[in-house]
């Protein structure tokens, strides 16, 4: 296994955020070394002090990873691999403000592309980045300010993307009209501490339901909704490469080397369709909604 140490040397910040986490270092005398079974037994702390660098000055350098290697007694090409897996891990640029635009399916539709394009013409520090969690108010972009943190703006528009300064991180919200929250919507209202007021608001109501319809019920899990929406997906003739897609799956084989088409806009079209399927179970006395599809075909609600 690689135990070589790098050449690079961390700088007295990127020194002090790991100490912060780990303790301080043993010193080395030249004649004994300290380590062994107690270092190799913070192997799990890898992450967090790769997070705590990037906090502390914006970026993760080969210095800092060779001291993370040297305190935690991690092979530098194992720690490497793991600081570039992780997308939002800065091994790259200097530490200074990121911004980290969200370029995902939703956001792609609303936007981020606008974003992007004018990011590339200035001199800000930027890089295109997985969902953020803000889908229902794209496009949306993340700022991370070293020895700060992070903070979200949604939505954002190309003019003032490069304008956005927090001064402190925005609260945690919620941006739903709270008449319209289902799994949320005790939050705030409700004492999460109380098993009687989580009853009187509503709690159980499915469980009760569940124990109405009787034992005959067949088994259940999570992962059936995805298998239910890829059933739905080809009852609409929706393609097969599209469907996977759809329900976060990747494509296999060669398909995705020689195919490098995203299928964003069909993506978009087979999620309105499911949407309008499922309009029609929950209202099956709702007429039918007809549309002109991305392809010049008249497409409508399926009964």
């Amino acid at each position: 296994m690689d135990l070589r140490a790098l050449l690079d040397r961390p700088t007295e910040a990127e020194r002090m955020a790991v100490d912060d986490l780990l303790g301080p270092s043993e010193p080395f005398d030249g004649r004994v070394a300290y380590g062994g079974h107690e270092a190799r037994g913070q192997r799990q702390m890898l992450l967090p002090a790769l997070h705590a660098v990037q906090d502390a000055v914006g970026s993760v350098s080969r210095g800092a990873l060779g001291y993370i290697s040297d305190r935690l007694t991690v092979p530098p090409a194992e720690a490497y691999g793991v600081a570039t897996f992780y997308s939002l891990f800065n091994t790259d640029q200097p530490g200074r403000t990121t911004i980290h635009v969200c370029d995902d399916i939703v956001c792609s539709q609303y936007g981020a592309e606008d974003l992007i394009q004018a990011l590339e013409g200035s001199e800000l520090s930027w890089e295109r980045s997985p969902c953020l969690g803000q889908c229902e108010r794209a496009p949306a972009v993340m700022f991370h300010h070293p020895g700060q943190g992070y903070g979200n703006a949604a939505p954002v528009d190309s003019d003032a993307v490069g304008n956005a300064v927090f001064d402190e991180l925005p609260p945690s919200v919620v941006h739903q009209d709270q008449s319209q929250l289902r799994l949320l919507r005790r939050i705030g209202r409700v004492d999460p501490a109380s098993l009687q007021a989580y009853r009187e608001s509503g709690g159980y109501e499915a469980l009760t339901s569940a124990i109405e319809l009787g034992p005959d019920l067949e088994p259940w899990v999570i992962h059936d909704i995805r298998r239910t929406v890829r059933t739905g997906l080809v009852r609409l003739r929706i393609p097969t490469e599209v469907s996977e897609l759809v329900i976060g799956h990747s494509l296999k084989g060669l398909h995705p080397v020689y195919d490098q088409h995203a299928y964003l806009d069909e993506r978009r079209e087979a999620l309105e369709m499911w949407a309008a399927r499922l309009r029609t179970i929950v209202s099956p006395l709702r007429r039918p909604t007809f549309w002109i599809s991305r392809s010049g075909e008249l497409a409508h609600d399926v009964g």
